[in-house]
């Protein structure tokens, strides 16, 4: 469901239904099932030795250390929300983590503590979200959404 490349080559790819995140190494060796973990979006952290991880159910975002795979916990969802799904995940310079949650329809911003503040709502099923970034002509303190119902939504000022 989720991909994202390292800047040393290496593939991660998420699979929401079943216990596995893959790995890609950058000579083409495949790990399939190199955690076996219930995986959905993926973000890697500047410093690249971060690889966070949402999880469907229960719904929760991890922290992989890329070196050791070592997983942490960094937060469950939001109190009260319940059957969520969490979808996509971004992550912008500063490190704080932007979640998609499917069911809810809403967009959360997560800080590396495990704070939530929820950025948009009554969006129908957003999957994918990503802050704006210098060069690409999307504002920088904007967050993305794309949706399975509405299309592609900007929330201005979502990245302070």
């Amino acid at each position: 469901n989720g991909l994202v490349r390292a800047d040393d080559g290496t593939f991660y790819a998420s699979d929401d239904l079943a216990r596995s995140l893959d790995r890609v190494l950058p000579n083409g060796t495949v790990q399939r099932g190199w955690l076996a973990l219930n995986s959905n979006g993926l973000a890697l952290s500047h410093d690249q030795r971060t690889l966070y991880v949402n999880q469907m159910i229960p719904p929760k975002v991890m922290a992989v250390d890329r070196e050791s795979g070592q997983v942490r916990l960094v937060a469950p969802a939001p109190e009260g929300r319940g059957w969520t799904w969490l979808d996509g995940l971004g992550i912008d310079r500063q490190g704080l983590l932007y979640v998609a949650s499917y069911w809810s329809g809403e967009v959360w911003r997560l800080t590396p503590e495990g704070n939530w503040c929820t950025l948009a709502r009554g969006l129908m099923l957003p999957s994918a979200v990503t802050p704006g970034s210098d060069g690409a002509g999307f504002s920088t303190t904007s967050v993305y959404v794309t949706t399975h119902g509405d299309g592609l939504f900007e929330v201005p000022g979502a990245v302070p």
